[in-house]
């Protein structure tokens, strides 16, 4: 009985041998995925290969468990391992591309019967996030989905309205990872965001709203996700992503969390708060303060730099720290000198740890003095000029054709010795000016102002807009009323269409209603 079957065994033995190589064979072939573009393209670098290049070969892509039917030339190989690229472009290889995510590769010599690679499993989803996958376009309101979404494989792109919606996700503390690692590469200057792919949340599948545009001027509290999803027809869904950040001024990751404080302090204006306006002599002290744009919290004041006349830069280290009316300062001490002439003036301010009371590091900057209190040091009666730090009109005006404005310029401080300015014009074929800020307009449209100090050349502008002249009866009476207008909105009058067609179709409704009942009548 055994040897009735011994052969039988054998044979079994021999095919699934037969069917276990290639299995066995194909276990060590390997491949790996890139995109070298945004239209939906694939690159394969399958490993793991037996090639020579004195052979040529061709690869077939089909949808998994098809049956290979259309041949590309592989272009790039070497030894062990091959390119396969599945071009967009190409109509024949878009055709798989836009119906599975689960594809099958086969490879063979060129026209041969056998084939090297026997349905290497491959996948073929697209990444989410696009491009690098994050902006901070603060140019615009919102997006245009085209720009954004992978081209249409090698076939004229349909109607965005039908196949592009879209929907915003905000990033929260269940995104802690995500949001950290966005912090890592923007902090250090990183461009390529792709690495963020794997920390994406799950994408969506329902929620989306249609439509070409997406909307991001509301989207200042946080970071974002920006789902996009692409459909068409009878093909696959395709998902994209795009980060966007709506802090681009938070370097921590409690700033992306909702309720934190998500500003940091930054200097307002720096002021002499005493002793007045005056000449002193050594050993005067002078109150400089650093007024920030909130409460604020100092372990290390910042260096203050403070320079007299065209003496050296000296440094003041040792600044008292105070919030008042929820804004916070800095006041530093400085002693005059004997050797000190001139006028004193800050010139940096640097270092230290400045935070508000969420951690949010203060921006720091070193405007030049303002306020009314200008000091100089050990200067005779006939050296004391106080200089001037800057100068103000009124930032908008409007004059009427066949009338004209004066603007009164404000020279800071109030006690600068020169207090001359000159005045132009920006463009003379609309208004022109007089040495005494008087403007003359010339025809309608919108000109600036340009005052400008003698000394220290500050400058402040002043955009004016010239309108058409009054008509004699506006001039008789702007204001008065006409009392056939109405204020509001009138009542209609007549039937309204909609209850019109409401009717109609329910009277529609209980003809064909009623005829139905009679004919089940008829049949009983």
């Amino acid at each position: 009985m055994v040897k009735k079957y011994k052969f039988l065994f054998i044979a079994l033995f021999a095919l699934l041998m037969l069917l276990l190589v290639p299995t066995i064979s194909k276990a060590d072939v390997a491949y790996t995925r890139s995109f070298p573009s945004n239209d939906g393209s694939i690159v394969l670098n399958v490993t793991g290969l037996e090639l020579s290049d004195a052979k040529q070969y061709e690869f077939s892509i089909v949808k998994k468990g098809g049956t290979p039917e259309n041949w590309f030339d592989i272009t790039n190989y070497n030894d062990i391992s091959a390119n396969i690229e599945l071009k967009a472009s190409s109509k024949k290889i878009a055709a798989v591309l836009k119906n599975t995510n689960d594809g099958q590769i086969f490879i063979r010599e060129k026209n041969a019967e056998t084939y090297m690679v026997d349905r290497l499993n491959v996948n073929l989803e697209l990444p989410y996030l696009i491009a690098n996958g994050i902006t901070n376009d603060t140019d615009r309101s919102r997006y245009g989905l085209y720009g954004y979404i992978y081209e249409s494989y090698g076939t004229s792109y349909p109607n965005l309205d039908t196949v592009a919606s879209y929907q915003w996700v905000k990033m929260g503390s269940k995104n802690e990872t995500l949001i950290k690692k966005f912090l890592e590469l923007k902090n250090n200057g990183g461009e390529d965001y792709s690495s963020l792919e794997q920390y994406l949340p799950t994408k969506p599948t329902n929620g989306y709203i249609s439509g070409n545009w997406a909307s991001y001027k509301d989207k200042t509290d946080g970071l974002y996700v920006l789902w996009i999803k692409r459909f068409e027809g009878d093909y696959k869904d395709i998902y994209f992503a795009l980060i966007y950040d709506g802090l681009p001024e938070a370097t921590k990751y409690n700033q992306y969390i909702e309720g934190a404080d998500v500003t940091a302090p930054t200097v307002e204006s720096i002021q002499i708060v005493s002793p007045k306006s005056g000449n002193y002599t050594a050993g005067q002290e002078v109150q400089i303060r650093v007024f920030f744009s909130e409460k604020i919290v100092a372990t290390t004041a910042p260096t203050l730099k403070v320079k007299v006349g065209e003496g050296a830069a000296q440094s003041l280290t040792e600044g008292v720290v105070k919030n008042e009316n929820n804004k916070g300062y800095i006041t530093y001490t400085y002693t005059i000198k004997a050797t000190d002439k001139g006028q004193i003036q800050v010139t940096g301010l640097t270092g230290g740890n400045v935070t508000d009371e969420a951690e949010n590091e203060a921006v720091l900057s070193c405007p030049a003095l303002t306020g009314d209190n200008a000091i100089t040091a050990n200067l005779s009666e006939d050296e004391q000029t106080i200089a001037v730090t800057g100068v103000s009109i009124d930032k908008t005006a409007t004059v009427q054709m066949g009338k004209t404005i004066t603007l009164t310029a404000t020279v800071k401080p109030t006690s600068a010795t020169n207090k001359k300015v000159t005045w132009k014009s920006s463009d003379e074929k609309i208004a022109t000016v007089d040495k005494n800020g008087k403007v003359t307009p010339v025809k309608e449209g919108t000109v600036e102002i340009i005052v400008t100090t003698e000394d220290g050349s500050k400058t402040a502008k002043c955009t004016l807009t010239v309108t058409k002249a009054a008509t004699e009866n506006q001039k008789e009476d702007d204001t008065k009323k006409d009392d056939t207008t109405a204020d509001k909105v009138l009542p209609k009058t007549g039937v309204d269409m909609t209850i019109v067609f409401v009717i109609v179709v329910v009277a529609a409704g209980a003809i064909v209603a009623g005829v139905k009942y009679n004919r089940v009548r008829d049949i009983k």
